[in-house]
């Protein structure tokens, strides 16, 4: 059974000469209410999200810290607890907890992709790109490490190595939503539109 994964862009601002180019990382998450990577990791859908911090969903963190403290090397719930925190917009939080599931389940690469950019968002850049390298060493074309590695770069004036891991990423998934964000993001980067 394959799942559809979702990719919920966090929008940085690009500063260029004359423009702003709007480049977004992604958090890998599937479109129903199961995330799955090499462990089978449970997620809750980030549809609970929209208007706040639901009661039921307050609870759940709880619930699950709970459960966290008892046994820290239950990786799906610290990992599950990290992505409510992730979708409340407490990343500085969700980001131990990803570390702490990490410890248990080092090949994880979903949840490393989700802690990269847990990472990104309280600005450790340098942690962000070291986490997201990780996950290319485990697996060289992973599409979302690829994106967000090339997004770094973007972000940080590096548009030669972006061009490098975006380039990487269309070849080896042509057709793949991501490469077509890429190429868009690369014909923002070289400052024309024409097709690559």
């Amino acid at each position: 059974m394959t799942k559809a994964k979702l990719h919920k862009s966090i929008l940085i601002v690009v500063g260029g000469v004359g423009a702003s180019v709007v480049i977004g990382l992604v958090v890998m998450r599937d479109s129903g209410s199961v995330r799955s990577d090499s462990t089978g990791t449970s997620q809750v859908p980030s549809s609970f999200f929209l208007g706040g911090v639901s009661q039921s969903v307050k609870e759940k963190i709880t619930h699950l810290r709970h459960i966290v403290d008892k046994d820290p090397r239950n990786s799906r719930a610290a990992f599950e607890l990290a992505q409510l925190l992730q979708d409340s917009h407490d990343n500085r939080e969700a980001a131990k907890f990803y570390a702490r599931g990490l410890e248990s389940d080092s090949l994880n690469n979903a949840a490393r992709v989700d802690y990269a950019l847990c990472l990104y968002e309280i600005g450790n850049m340098s942690d962000a790109l070291e986490q997201s390298r990780i996950v290319l060493r485990n697996n060289p074309v992973h599409a979302e490490a690829l994106f967000n590695v090339g997004a770094i770069f973007a972000n940080s004036a590096n548009r030669d190595s972006a061009e490098i891991y975006w380039s990487k990423l269309i070849s080896n998934h042509p057709g793949h939503e991501l490469a077509d964000r890429a190429k868009d993001n690369l014909r923002l980067l070289r400052g024309n539109s024409t097709l690559l």
